[in-house]
């Protein structure tokens, strides 16, 4: 009973997720000698909490942190077979994981139905339902209609729209709303950047080791940090950079909620300065944005004011002294920076064009659009998936590809988190949303919004805002 006890205190507490990022990170940098043993571990973690866990939502973390212990057999996968994401693993490790990954899915969502998880997502109203089941429909009826509609359209419809729908009917069941389920999802949302983090770092060391870390622009004479660096097992460098920020709103709630409140605005800090080695544009943008707003909230919200006044206080004059030297210096090169980090080609990079071509599209075919298989480039130039065929764009995305359907499905879920955040207005709701808004914002110059790992963070949230919302009126 004893060992019981401390097993069920174990995963029942924030030391599970914990433990499960901490073996995600060397897992992911490695080959297939380290990440099919630990693919076996955390399976092994995830059957065992399904015998000694009470809380339901201890069993979101490992639906939240697996997908990051994907680790890399060929280290130039992306680079040498950008078409065929198999080259980038060895296929029998590849597929032993899966087969383990398997495994542990069917313990989990069989653990998960005795629970009653979904008998208990009926409870409460569902304030996101309808507008996902909107864009469920634009999802599935993609293309239907247009000349260039092919069955395969119909697989990526049912994909997009069920996983976004399936998840979040789960989390539904997995979470009360109470104080501590919003720290926790906070918690296990740092947890999945710093994984990021630290896997970045150690590829950092790796590639200073091998003497590839820094390239060189011939053209431009000058020598800057590869962002390959920042290519993983689980993702390419912009993918990447995106999750690593994904963490700095979560970790403003907590600087704002937390007793150490000091060590959360450090970690959103640490994060978002990080971003200068994958150089996702977005990222980048989307990290300042979300951190000064995180600064500017906890001023007026959450048991850390005093702190986060001196933060405010900080970065404007930071502002000020960056914008005296801009002035002042002839030294610094602040063109050849912008450059650097990709900002001067983040409209002219074939963004105008490939929105361009999502217009025409809707013009053709503008109830449904032309589908997720017609996509923004020509058959010859197409990278063999249907992510790099998008016209990277959440906006363009939903006219080219689903037409007048798709953007009306977009603009009532818009409604919804409308509706969220300014009925009962709260600065605590704010911070929440800005988990999900965050993705939003990222998804408008990419394609964030349909990856999967995305969409759980993304359905994660909005459960969490309703959930916590419903709480606390039944608290008052």
């Amino acid at each position: 009973m004893v060992i019981r006890d401390r097993l069920s205190r174990f995963f029942d507490s924030g030391w599970y997720p914990a433990v499960y990022a901490a073996l995600c990170v060397p897992s992911g940098v490695s080959g297939k000698a380290v990440y099919v043993p630990v693919a076996g571990v955390l399976a092994g973690l995830i059957i065992l909490s399904c015998f000694f866990a009470t809380k339901r939502r201890s069993f979101i973390a490992p639906i939240l942190l697996s997908f990051y212990c994907i680790g890399v057999d060929n280290p130039n996968g992306f680079v040498d077979n950008n078409a065929e994401l198999l080259g980038y693993y060895d296929l029998g490790s590849f597929l032993a994981v899966c087969a383990i990954g398997v495994i542990a899915a069917v313990f989990l969502f069989t653990r998960l139905i005795r629970m009653g998880v979904f008998k208990k997502e009926n409870q409460g109203k569902p304030c996101f339902l309808w507008g996902i089941l909107f864009l469920d429909a634009a999802f599935v009826f993609n293309g239907i209609g247009s000349s260039h509609w092919q069955p395969v359209n119909l697989v990526y419809g049912l994909i997009f729209g069920g996983v976004l729908t399936f998840f979040y009917i789960l989390f539904r069941g997995c979470l009360s709303g109470s104080r501590e389920d919003r720290e926790f999802v906070c918690r296990i949302t740092v947890a999945m950047s710093l994984i990021a983090f630290f896997q970045i770092l150690i590829m950092c060391v790796v590639r200073l080791h091998a003497g590839t870390f820094l390239a060189m622009d011939y053209g431009a004479n000058t020598v800057y940090i590869d962002r390959g660096v920042a290519s993983l097992g689980w993702g390419v460098a912009t993918s990447v950079g995106g999750i690593l920020v994904l963490g700095v709103p979560a970790a403003m709630y907590l600087a704002a909620r937390s007793h150490r409140g000091w060590l959360w605005l450090l970690i959103a800090v640490a994060l978002s300065a990080l971003t200068v080695i994958p150089r996702s544009r977005s990222s980048i943008a989307a990290a300042a944005l979300f951190l000064v707003m995180g600064i500017f909230v906890g001023c007026f919200w959450g048991k850390n004011k005093k702190q986060m006044r001196i933060a405010w206080a900080s970065l404007v004059l930071l502002a000020i002294g960056f914008a005296a030297i801009c002035f002042a210096s002839s030294r610094i090169n602040f063109s050849e920076l912008f450059e650097h980090m990709r900002f001067e080609a983040i409209l002219s990079d074939g963004r105008w064009d490939m929105w361009r071509t999502a217009w025409e599209d809707m013009r053709s075919a503008p109830v449904f659009g032309v589908g997720f298989e017609k996509g923004a480039y020509p058959l010859e130039d197409r990278l063999g998936n249907v992510f790099s065929n998008m016209y990277h764009g959440i906006i363009p995305q939903f006219y080219g590809a689903m037409g007048i359907v798709g953007i009306g499905a977009l603009t009532m879920h818009f409604f919804d988190l409308g509706k969220m955040l300014f009925h009962r207005f709260s600065w605590e709701k704010l911070l929440l949303l800005a988990v999900p808004g965050m993705i939003l914002v990222m998804s408008v110059v990419d394609n964030f919004f349909f990856y999967a790992n995305y969409q759980f963070v993304y359905c994660l949230f909005l459960v969490l805002l309703e959930k916590s919302e419903q709480k606390q009126m039944k608290e008052e």
